[in-house]
């Protein structure tokens, strides 16, 4: 279709990281107001708390790269993620072009068109470093660079927890390229962490295994249905990508039956990489969902991590139509190209929201209890499950002089008297399992005061209760 494809994949790349930057810089949302808050947070102290690098949940590789990015900021923390799209996104149309994908230039497009890259992305969330990581990985298997590709993806887990998905896909693909000798090198990335962090946990060398919080069968945050991710890629890609994300499906189907049958070529990069890595991390997370296991919350922003190898199967699908109309007509060809990626993005857009990009209720509400309370929070402890606080006030979130958890008011630990408790409406229940009956009916505590914010008309109100403890004479 476009003799220049590097050209014109570097001008989608370029504009996209330009366009996504912009989003960064013009609105001061943070992705969500939970895990993404809570890994900036990790990394802005993880130098005051070394032992950051070597916990599950904060991701010891993501720690590792973002803790001297996060010391300029959220905002810096967002460029970054955004440079890793970028990047995820020149790396995916190599691996197009290596598999010989026609209109490969079009890879980097359709990841820039999922409505939930534009408004996670700028953020301090995971998942863009994890699919750089995956994609740069795939991309120098490809290249037949099996060692590096190797060494790489032995530390996806580290990134991620989903990399041991990946593993389960990898190492056969090793084994099928006879690369026997390659498989061990995926023990790398835990040997180095097994020692490397053995001292923050009193010599134990398997922590890497025994600390993975993710190792649980009972979950607590229940479990959905087998459908639940299939129906939610239409708030990450839209309706119309996900039409031809299903069409490129069909068609790996289609080659595998006849690749069994000795009757076509499946190259193993595709089958395994593309297909096999896509198919796998998709299908495990609906499972752990389904399940109720590994601690999985069916949020639909994981598929971030697949977006680069999910861009080539909709291009895929996009040509199985393509080059069928163009060998018969070329001039109809191009129609169905300006209808197709019309439809894509306007069905984009429908799904994507400027309030996205907001602050959200929650913070707001955060934003207005600080602001009552002005310079008289100095010098307090903090009891507040809402993460966002600790950014707000640029406080020591892991320092529990300055701040705790609304379940340690029920822990053995004393509660100072300065003490200014802010309970909220979900993550108080949900997280920390305190009710707000429990705190009125205590008391130890005396409410003082409620902030509550939606952004939108139709959105639920959330509220932040605030209490204070009461002195009592001796």
């Amino acid at each position: 279709m476009i003799e220049n494809q590097h050209r014109v994949a570097w001008g989608i790349i370029l504009s996209s990281v330009f366009f996504l930057g912009y989003l960064a810089l013009r609105f001061e949302g943070t992705g969500d107001d939970g895990d993404s808050v809570l890994h900036y947070l990790y990394a802005r102290w993880a130098y005051v708390h070394p032992e950051h690098h070597f916990q599950h949940w904060a991701k010891p590789v993501y720690i590792l790269f973002t803790a001297p990015v996060a010391q300029f900021g959220f905002f810096a923390i967002k460029i970054m993620n955004v440079l890793f799209f970028g990047a995820s996104q020149f790396f995916a149309f190599a691996v197009a072009k290596k598999l010989d994908i026609r209109n490969a230039w079009l890879v980097p497009l359709f990841m820039v068109l999922a409505p939930m890259e534009c408004y996670l992305t700028p953020s301090g969330l995971t998942e863009p470093m994890w699919a750089f990581w995956f994609i740069l990985s795939i991309y120098f298997a490809v290249n037949e660079r099996f060692t590096l590709a190797t060494i790489l993806l032995s530390f996806l887990p580290f990134v991620r927890s989903e990399g041991l998905i990946i593993f389960c896909i990898y190492a056969p693909y090793l084994a099928f390229k006879k690369q026997y000798t390659q498989i061990p090198l995926l023990a790398i990335g835990h040997l180095f962490y097994m020692f490397a962090g053995a001292k923050y946990y009193d010599g134990n060398f398997l922590w890497v295994f025994n600390k993975l919080g993710y190792a649980t069968l009972d979950s607590s945050y229940g479990e959905g249905n087998w459908f639940t991710f299939i129906n939610q890629l239409r708030f990450f890609m839209g309706s119309a990508m996900r039409f031809f994300l299903f069409l490129g499906i069909a068609l790996g189907l289609f080659r595998l039956i006849q690749y069994w049958r000795g009757k076509g070529i499946f190259r193993k990069e595709e089958l395994w990489l593309v297909y096999g890595c896509s198919a796998a991390y998709f299908l495990g997370h609906s499972a752990f969902w389904a399940l109720g296991i590994f601690n999985s919350f069916g949020l639909a922003r994981v598929l971030l991590g697949i977006m680069p190898t999910f861009a080539i199967i909709v291009t895929l699908g996009f040509n199985l139509i393509w080059e069928k109309i163009h060998v018969k007509n070329v001039l109809m060809a191009w129609v169905f190209f300006a209808v197709a990626i019309g439809w894509i993005t306007q069905n984009s857009y429908k799904y994507f929201k400027p309030s996205y990009l907001a602050l959200t209720a929650p913070q707001i509400a955060a934003q207005k209890a600080i602001n009552a309370f002005g310079e008289s929070l100095k010098g307090k402890t903090i009891y507040s499950d809402v993460t966002s606080f600790a950014y707000f006030l640029g406080t020591d979130y892991f320092d529990g002089n300055q701040h705790r958890h609304t379940s340690n008011l029920f822990d053995t630990s004393p509660i100072p008297s300065n003490a200014i408790i802010f309970w909220d409406d979900w993550y108080s229940p949900t997280e920390q399992k305190v009710s707000l009956e429990t705190l009125q009916k205590d008391a130890r505590f005396e409410q003082i005061n409620v902030f509550s914010h939606k952004n939108e008309p139709q959105d639920l109100e959330r509220k932040i209760y605030v209490f204070k403890v009461k002195v009592v004479s001796q």
